[in-house]
């Protein structure tokens, strides 16, 4: 996988500010600086109001309004670790065993970097993201691209308004099956366009 240094405009929901590395095996090998995942500066926030849009690509099109993934077992993992780092993050923490339990260990190593900056901030439900592909690369890994939410979702925790206005960020992100379940192990920026893909904004 290729490496990649991303810097950040704006701070938001988070799931990727600024990665310093992400080597060969995969993206359960990506290393995030402090600044966490609050990066907004591939989408135009002006635009997101409208929705989110992937490439047209072969086997990148999404529906517009919800995703054809939802039933496969790495966008339900990713979903379940949506819900569980909101609800860590809306506790004050960054890690949680209900959280562990949703990722391999290299990629929970990964938490303070990436919800540590997300402190300041409480989510009204899960990270919002809609996957638009899942490449299976073998039997037990799994590829996908999403378009997440990264502005105009969370919430400022001392005043409980939203700072930014929506933005919605390309990810890369990678499920592996170990133990007999699918685990979340890792997430890295991309550069496919999200213009126009739906993303429903999820609440608890």
């Amino acid at each position: 996988m290729r490496r990649q240094l991303v810097s950040t405009l704006a701070a938001g929901l988070a799931v990727c500010s600024l990665v310093t590395s992400c080597s060969g095996g995969g993206p359960e090998t990506v290393t995030l600086d402090q600044h966490g995942l609050s990066a907004t500066d591939v989408t135009d926030p002006d635009a997101a109001d409208a929705g989110t849009a992937a490439d047209n690509s072969p086997g990148t099109e999404a529906s517009d309004s919800a995703s054809p993934y939802e039933d496969d077992a790495s966008v339900v993992a990713w979903r379940s670790w949506a819900l569980a780092a909101a609800q860590t993050v809306n506790a004050g923490k960054v890690t949680t065993p209900a959280l562990d339990e949703l990722m391999t260990a290299a990629f929970a190593k990964q938490m303070p970097a990436v919800l540590g900056p997300e402190l300041s901030k409480t989510y009204p439900g899960p990270m919002p993201f809609t996957p638009i592909s899942v490449t299976e690369l073998s039997p037990t890994a799994r590829s996908l691209r999403i378009c997440l939410v990264t502005a105009g979702f969370a919430r400022d925790r001392a005043t409980g308004k939203v700072k930014q206005p929506l933005a919605i960020r390309p990810m890369s992100a990678s499920a592996t099956y170990q133990n007999g379940a699918w685990l979340t192990s890792g997430l890295t920026p991309d550069a496919f366009s999200c213009s126009g893909v739906q993303v429903p904004m999820p609440a608890f």
